[in-house]
């Protein structure tokens, strides 16, 4: 590090300079006035910023002099006019305030590239565009401290009593920081990504007009929304070829993501309520990945570079600020969403395990009902049951009771309390079809003597057949998808995919109306009784924001699932064996173009290949038919190809090939959409199965490696050892290495 005292006159800071105005107050304090208190200032702050730990990777500054030169022009904000007589001393960079200001270094500093001067651009930009920020104006505070007065008696502060003295000064900092964090909210000047709040994002009027526009003659220059999907998803990995591994989907499908994202964005700019809304929920979906501030300014700038290079003079300057500021806050929603989410997903998993555990006096109760109504065989069994003829009747009671109350059904029990609700039954003080009592084994029951159920399906059940909701067919399917709507919550590709079945399924059991409200209303009824000691508005906060997040999945695509199946079946019907054929051979083509080593993998004759590829179309139409038999079927050709040993990175290359051809052989939008959107969720649901599948033993046989299969048996606990061996399972679907490996 070359030595700050040679600089000279080049760097507006000589040590020669400073000395010999130096008036020594006290311990060796430097009491400076005017130009030689700045210039003493810019050599301690210099020095202190090359020898801070966190800013160590960057210390090495070549342009030393550039790099002073900025230092100055930043402390010159401190004063208006010329500099009064202050104390310069060690201590004025010392405390939290100049650490905040290194952090501010930090954050930018990270942004740059290796080969840039890091600490002379970070300066540059705290100078151009982070003057307003809260870090900033505190250590400017600081500095203003060591502020020489009359009144002062020739006192300094030192670090321990930074702070204490000057709260009102603290306090106008700090509301001048925070009018400059509103207005960066706001109007995102500044071109930072807010990352601590989020709230709505307003912006004038004719900035969004002129953003709309921007994006409606963005749209209208290319051939297609396609097309013009395609050239973001370009121009993004164009930019940053390490982001690709962060999209799995494939091309065509994520590219077109993207087009409906932005497009449903820009048009919502006038309604800050709306966007809000639509950018929570994009942040809900990347709960999963590692979104971070670096990353959305590389996704920003290029988007922004792209309507810079399609656009042209046609974008002007407006518009451009307002396309920042929207991209700054769709990410900043992203990072803020992920931070803040993950305690409320803790307690969610936490209460969900509560709802659903028996107790163990519960569980030893089963057990020993179990062990009493096995058949009794040989003289042990005969004499078991002449001790059970000759044992008094009080004793066989608990027995018929326990029997008899096993019998009676949640729903039964639910018909009978609301019976007996409106017949003017039970004390005034307890709530229509709450539980009453708890038995000494375990059990839950009424006064009454009915059984009250303790999981939460049937608890869910017992408040729907209390408000008259039993028969109700949809919450049934909701109910079995439900555990792996919880368990997925911090999954968001995970959870996206059960939601994407979960309205399939909703559309063919309920022609009318869904209120999803309904389900809402019994799911915390049935939370609330399941857990009474723990529950508080922290639970009903999260259930309540998980619901919603679900019923935003399900709203986006509940009522299309039968228009398309409808117009996909029409198109389907009208293509003949000619077309089909040449569908079918333009899908291996395209495919052989985009992942040249999937041929490594296709090695069968044409009559298969071609079969193959009917199936697949096939499938698009057949999951709106029949999504129970079909998401069983995808299962288990998903489990077939761990057994194949084929890489999931070459079923997105063979989606998008097929969306690509098939989009040739059709202008129906609706049908192409249905297309697009069932095809994507199969994939989905096979990599999933396949990555489910995918375990060490099943790799081992696919390497036909008997070292690497000892290996992978020798990780599994001695008592699971054969169960690794005969027996992988991915929901309802099974698949046995061994056989599998003589076969």
């Amino acid at each position: 590090m070359p030595p700050l005292d040679n600089i000279g006159d080049s760097g507006s800071v000589g040590s020669q300079s400073v000395q010999g105005s130096v008036d020594h107050h006290g311990d060796g304090v430097g009491l400076l006035q005017g130009e030689d208190a700045l210039a003493a200032l810019v050599l301690v702050l210099c020095q202190a910023l090359q020898n801070d730990k966190s800013l160590k990777k960057w210390s090495a500054v070549g342009d030393l002099p550039a790099f002073v030169a900025q230092v100055r022009t930043f402390l010159s904000g401190v004063f208006d006019g010329e500099w009064p007589s202050m104390y310069v001393t060690p201590d004025v960079v010392e405390g939290p305030q100049f650490d905040g200001l290194v952090n501010v270094m930090l954050d930018i500093a990270h942004e740059k590239t290796a080969s840039q001067d890091v600490l002379v651009a970070a300066m540059e930009t705290i100078c151009h565009t982070k003057m307003g920020d809260r870090r900033v104006l505190r250590f400017f505070a600081r500095v203003r401290e060591f502020q020489h007065t009359a009144e002062a008696g020739g006192a300094f502060p030192t670090t321990a009593e930074s702070g204490s003295e000057n709260i009102e000064d603290i306090r106008a900092v700090d509301r001048v920081a925070d009018e400059a964090i509103a207005s960066e909210l706001n109007g995102a000047e500044d071109g930072s990504i807010n990352v601590q709040s989020l709230e709505e994002l307003v912006m004038p009027p004719s900035m969004v007009k002129e953003a709309q526009t921007a994006w409606a003659q963005f749209i209208s220059a290319a051939k297609s929304r396609e097309a013009a999907g395609e050239m973001i998803y370009g121009a993004l990995f164009d930019s940053a070829p390490s982001l690709q591994a962060l999209f799995t989907t494939p091309r065509a499908v994520q590219a077109m993501r993207f087009m409906n994202g932005l497009t449903s964005f820009v048009t919502s700019l006038n309604e800050p309520a709306k966007l809000k809304i639509l950018v929570e929920t994009l942040g809900f979906g990347h709960l999963h990945l590692e979104v971070t501030v670096p990353r959305v300014v590389i996704f920003r700038d290029a988007i922004l570079d792209l309507l810079s290079a399609e656009l042209g003079a046609k974008l002007t300057s407006e518009a451009l600020e307002g396309w920042r500021a929207l991209l700054n806050y769709v990410g900043g929603a992203i990072i803020f969403c992920k931070a803040h989410y993950a305690a409320r997903v803790s307690l969610l998993l936490r209460s969900w395990k509560l709802a659903n555990e028996k107790s163990s006096q519960q569980v030893q109760m089963e057990t020993t009902e179990a062990k009493e109504e096995e058949p009794y065989s040989g003289e042990v069994g005969a004499a078991a049951e002449t001790a059970l003829e000759d044992a008094p009747a009080q004793k066989k009671q608990g027995r018929w009771r326990r029997m008899m109350r096993q019998r009676t059904s949640p729903n039964t029990a639910a018909d009978e309390g609301l019976a007996n609700s409106a017949g003017g039954g039970g004390s005034s003080g307890e709530a229509v079809g709450s539980p009453r009592a708890t038995d000494s084994d375990g059990s839950r029951t009424l006064k009454s003597g009915q059984y009250v159920p303790t999981t939460f399906p049937e608890m869910f059940v017992w408040n729907a057949g209390v408000v008259g909701l039993r028969n109700v067919q949809w919450h049934k399917e909701v109910l079995s998808s439900f555990d792996n709507i919880v368990q997925n919550v911090a999954n968001s590709a995970r959870l996206q995919e059960e939601c994407e079945a979960l309205v399939l399924r909703i559309s063919k059991c309920s022609k009318d109306d869904v209120k999803l409200s309904e389900f809402k209303s019994c799911m915390l009824a049935a939370l609330r009784q399941l857990q009474p000691k723990t529950w508080d508005s922290s639970y009903e906060v999260a259930w309540t924001w998980l619901w919603e997040n679900v019923e935003r999945l399900l709203v986006k695509n509940i009522g299309q699932p039968p228009v398309w199946e409808n117009e996909l079946g029409k198109v389907m019907g009208c293509l003949d064996d000619n077309e089909m054929y040449r569908i079918r051979r333009d899908i291996y083509e395209r495919f052989f173009q985009l992942c040249p080593a999937g041929q490594d993998y296709f090695k069968q004759s044409n009559t298969r290949l071609h079969y193959i590829a009917t199936k697949v179309i096939e499938m698009t139409l057949n999951i709106f038919q029949d999504p129970w038999a079909v998401v069983e079927e995808i299962s288990a050709l998903g489990l077939r190809h761990v057994g194949y040993g084929i890489p999931t990175e070459h079923i997105a290359p063979f989606v998008t090939a097929s969306i690509e051809v098939f989009s040739g052989a059709t202008d129906n939008n609706h049908a192409l959409e249905a297309f697009r959107w069932s095809l994507g969720l199969v994939s989905k649901i096979l990599v999933r199965t396949i990555l489910e599948g995918s375990t060490i033993v099943m790799k081992a046989v696919n390497a036909n490696s008997q070292k690497l299969l000892q290996k992978a048996i020798s990780c599994a606990p001695r008592a699971k050892r054969a169960e690794w061996m005969l027996k992988i399972q991915v929901g309802t679907q099974t698949i046995s290495p061994l056989y599998w490996a003589i076969q």
